[in-house]
Parts: structure tokens; sequence; C-alpha cells
């Protein structure tokens, strides 16, 4: 890739992460974030079709960042708990990975969707392999969809979040809860921040 080339995406990078912060993401403008980045557009559109096609590729990187720090991604069946706990506390941390979505959380959630199918999906899966976890994939991501838009993200919340989704899942996997992993009627405060994420 020509040096130049790297250069002004790294500026646009720059200034898009700038801009996000300050303001909704799907309120940035090709003519703002040129401006900000200090590049003409017409470079821009050499590049980019619109800023919508520019923004998915933020989002997507944004996302693929966010999966590097997400750790038990691969737990979701065998132990649901440890999924969800890792997934909220990952989620409420303040971090460029999740700046991107804030009002675009229909985006975070399609990619998660489409990371947990790939994840638990192939060629070779059976179909009721394929039924139980398009469903548990489907149910999860509407619950974790109503959570996040809900005024009520207190670690309480969380924890309940958890505790009734990792039943379900159980009950579908037929997978026992181990015994240390079992969640007490108290939420477990150092789990999570206070911070609502995506605000």
């Amino acid at each position: 890739m020509d040096i130049r080339t790297v250069k002004t995406y790294r500026d646009l990078r720059n200034a898009y992460m700038e801009l996000a912060s300050a303001m909704m993401p799907s309120d940035i403008t090709v003519a703002l974030l040129c401006k900000t980045a200090l590049v003409n557009k017409t470079t821009f559109y050499r590049h980019y079709k619109d800023i919508y096609e520019y923004a998915d590729k933020i989002e997507q990187e944004a996302f693929d960042k966010f999966l590097t720090g997400f750790e038990s991604s691969d737990k979701l069946l065998s132990d649901p708990s440890a999924f969800l706990t890792s997934l909220l506390a990952h989620m409420n941390e303040d971090n460029q990975s999740t700046l991107v979505f804030r009002g675009k959380q229909d985006s975070f959630l399609g990619r998660l969707a489409n990371f947990l199918s790939d994840t638990y999906l192939n060629d070779g899966s059976s179909a009721s392999e394929v039924n139980k976890v398009t469903f548990i994939v489907g149910g999860l991501i509407n619950s974790l969809g109503s959570f996040i838009y809900t005024t009520d993200r207190s670690v309480e919340a969380q924890a309940e979040f958890i505790r009734y989704n990792s039943e379900i899942i159980r009950n579908i996997t037929q997978t026992k809860a181990p015994d240390e992993v079992k969640v007490s009627k108290q939420p477990q405060r150092p789990y999570f921040s206070d911070k609502s994420f995506w605000k």
C-alpha cells in the first residue's frame, strides 16, 4: 500500500474516532470527516463510495478489535455464565472498540450474531445443531438488544441478565452449571463497572 494512502487512512480514522467521541457516529458526514482529518473530499471518494461504506469498514475493524479482548468468546454453549459475564464486562469497558457503535447498536448485534453463528456452525453441522445454535444465538441477540436499550443497566440488572439467559441456554444445551460458576442471589460487583455502555 502506498505510504500516502496509509497516511490518509490513518488521518481519516483518527478524525472519525475524535468525532465519534464528541457526537453520534451516525451524524458524521464526509465533509465534517474530511475537514477534521485535513483530507480533500476528492481523496476520500477515491477510496470510498460514501460515508456509509467508510463507517462500515471502521465498525468491522472495531468489532474485530473487540473480539481480541473478549475472553470466553468460545464458551457460549459450554459455559454460558462465563460467556455472558465476559461479554458484558467487555462491553462495559470504555474503549474505542465500542465507541463507534454509539447509537448504532444494531450494527454491533448483527456482527455478534454472525460471529457466533460462524463460531458454532460449519458445513458439517447437523440439522439439529443448526436449529439449536440458531435458536440460542437468535434468542440471545434479541435479549441482549432489549437489555442494551433499557435504562436499567445496573450491576444488579446485568447479574440478572446473565442468570436468566444462562439458565435458558443450559436448558437448551442440557449443560449443567459448574458448581464454581453458580451465581448467588447477590450480584458480584467486581465483574462490572456501573457505567452504561455506549452512552
